[in-house]
């Protein structure tokens, strides 16, 4: 089944994979771009995901030595708040427009 049909259906699919570079690579599959095409409607994440992403993704390697007098912790905390803050602004619209509508909750 498409991820269109499943929309139909009243299905919201999500990713259950926030990093940054998912957030807006520029291509197709790209976080930004299937919130355009209404085939994602929420993301994600957990301890798992971010040290998964971070321990790959060279998009975070800036952002790890301008932070050099925090602690790991620290760090770690302010890379995962970034994306999950990135996410929060990317999925703004649809929040807004399904705001008052019964059919969805928010926790």
């Amino acid at each position: 089944m498409k991820i269109e049909n499943l929309y139909k259906a009243g299905t919201s699919t999500w990713l259950d994979d926030l990093s940054r570079s998912n957030i807006d690579d520029g291509t197709e599959k790209s976080l930004l771009n299937r919130i355009k095409r209404s085939e994602i409607f929420g993301v994600t994440t957990n301890p798992t995901i971010f040290a998964a992403s971070i321990s790959k993704d060279q998009s975070y390697k800036s952002d790890i030595k301008a932070s050099s007098n925090l602690s790991t912790e620290e760090i770690v905390f302010k890379l995962a708040t970034d994306d999950v803050r990135q996410a929060c602004q990317a999925f703004k619209n649809i929040y807004q427009k399904n705001l008052f509508s019964t059919n969805i909750f928010y926790c």
